[in-house]
C-alpha cells in the first residue's frame, strides 16, 4: 500500500483545526465519491475550501482506485 502525506500531494494549510484525541472518537464514517477518478486530492481540497467555505479538505483520509492512501486531515483533526 502506498501512502502520500499532505506535503506529498501539495496540501494547502488549513484555515483552522479542531483536534480530537483518538480516545474520544466513537465512530468512523466512510464516504464513497462518485466523482471522476481523475480528480486530484488537491482539486478536492480546493473545492471544499473555496467552493464550500470549509477550513480544509473534508476527509481525514482518501483512497484512490489503486489503493493509494492520501492523508487528508489526518488522525487527530475533526
Amino acid at each position: 500500500m502506498d501512502y502520500v502525506s499532505r506535503d506529498g500531494w501539495g496540501a494547502r494549510s488549513p484555515r483552522s483545526t479542531t483536534s480530537v484525541p483518538l480516545s474520544a472518537r466513537e465512530e468512523v464514517t466512510l464516504h464513497y465519491s462518485t466523482g471522476s477518478t481523475g480528480q486530484s486530492v488537491r482539486s478536492i481540497q480546493d473545492f471544499h475550501m473555496d467552493g464550500n467555505g470549509w477550513s480544509d479538505i473534508g476527509y481525514n483520509w482518501l483512497v484512490d482506485d489503486d489503493g493509494t492512501v492520501y492523508e487528508g486531515r489526518g488522525w487527530y483533526v475533526q
